[in-house]
């Protein structure tokens, strides 16, 4: 296991590069997830303008204004807050060793950060004074769909972190002192999909778009990021692994490695099980003592399969909605059933040992066959 990116190069190419250690293995695989989102989504977006699906917005542009107080007020606060937490690394290495913590408390470059943000602000104010007319002009310009997924991504980045902290508090309520010590842990993928998903609606509804055809754009973006997602949680150890695995290996699984039937997880993140003998590292030294099912790859493994039918349904069947739809059921099995061989807090339901994941996939489920229902009814329902 790799919890951090200066772990996976010690170990591949044994150099020690310290300013890779705040560089979370995890966070840097679910980065890359929703850079790939972000991208596919674009792209599909893009498809359906030229398709004449979504269309743009005109909007009212003011040129040669010049810079506003408030605008180069939130700039420097912004330059500030960049120069104070990340300058203050590059001659106090020291910190790199606990950054997640670092990143929250007080210290930091009070220098680093006057400099960086006085920098950004002066800059802005420069380009609009070059700019700047006699008399203001409003322009009016057309405004794409496809210019709107920076934004949503950002929701999605935003609020998908708030809700994976609230839903994983309701799976598992801890003090707040917990949180705040090691905020970045305790993350439940379905919480963060929920409230990225009613965050960026929002957005949509209120740029007047077209709101299924922008969730069917998405589809295939989200269950790829998902899985990439799932990634990181398998390369960092951090305790989204299965229930224990002491069966043998069937026969039909034997062309495959043994770590995709059952795996230890040596140098897990949250440093759980038993300590290894010439541990090479001196932070993650553990591995787990009786081996479990892998699921993480199980689950990337069968979101690359939903995302290969998405993307060839998507061009197959041309109803509004169909995608989405097909996403929320796809994604429903695929988690309900990775439940039942994977380690998570259950509840007593109507006298049903149910985990909170297969309760939200299961509402997932249901919803998929009233769109289901309501396409076979009215196919142009959603258009």
């Amino acid at each position: 296991m790799y919890p951090t990116l200066f772990h996976l190069f010690k170990d591949l190419f044994g150099v020690d590069w310290i300013f890779l250690k705040p560089i979370n293995s995890f966070g840097f695989l679910v980065a890359l997830a929703f850079l790939c989102a972000a991208f596919l989504f674009r792209k599909e977006i893009i498809r359906k303008e030229k398709e004449g699906l979504l269309h743009g917005k005109l909007c009212i542009d003011i040129a040669g204004k010049k810079a506003s107080i408030l605008e180069l007020l939130i700039l420097f606060v912004v330059g500030f807050i960049i120069g104070f937490k990340f300058l203050y690394p590059f001659y106090n290495s020291t910190v790199l060793n606990y950054f997640q913590h670092y990143i929250l408390s007080w210290e930091g470059s009070l220098f680093g950060g006057i400099v960086l943000g006085l920098a950004i602000a002066g800059q802005n104010y420069y380009q609009s004074e070059k700019q700047k007319l006699p008399e203001p002009i409003k322009l009016e310009k057309e405004i794409k769909p496809h210019q709107h997924v920076s934004s949503i991504t950002l929701l999605a980045l935003v609020f998908g972190f708030l809700g994976a902290k609230v839903f994983a508090w309701l799976e598992d309520p801890v003090p707040l002192s917990d949180f705040l010590h090691d905020p970045f842990s305790g993350l439940t993928i379905y919480g963060g999909l929920i409230a990225a998903s009613v965050a960026c609606i929002i957005y949509i509804r209120r740029q007047k778009l077209h709101v299924f055809h922008m969730l069917d754009a998405v589809s295939p973006a989200l269950i790829l990021a998902y899985g990439i997602g799932r990634l990181g949680c398998h390369f960092s150890g951090d305790g989204d692994w299965g229930i224990e695995n002491t069966a043998a290996k069937p026969n039909l699984m034997s062309i495959f490695p043994d770590w995709i039937w059952r795996y230890d997880y040596p140098n897990n993140i949250i440093n759980e099980g038993i300590r290894i003998q010439d541990c090479m590292y001196s932070d993650y030294c553990y591995k787990l003592a009786t081996p479990v099912f892998p699921t993480p790859i199980y689950e990337f493994i069968l979101c690359l399969g939903i995302f290969g039918l998405l993307m060839y349904l998507r061009k197959k069947i041309k109803l509004t909605g169909f995608i989405f739809i097909s996403y929320l059921f796809f994604n429903g099995i695929e988690r309900f059933t990775i439940e039942l061989i994977r380690v998570n807090e259950t509840y007593n339901l109507f006298g049903l040992v149910i985990t909170q994941a297969q309760i939200i996939s299961t509402i997932f489920i249901l919803t998929s066959f009233i769109g289901y229902g309501i396409l076979w009814k009215k196919p142009r329902y959603f258009d």
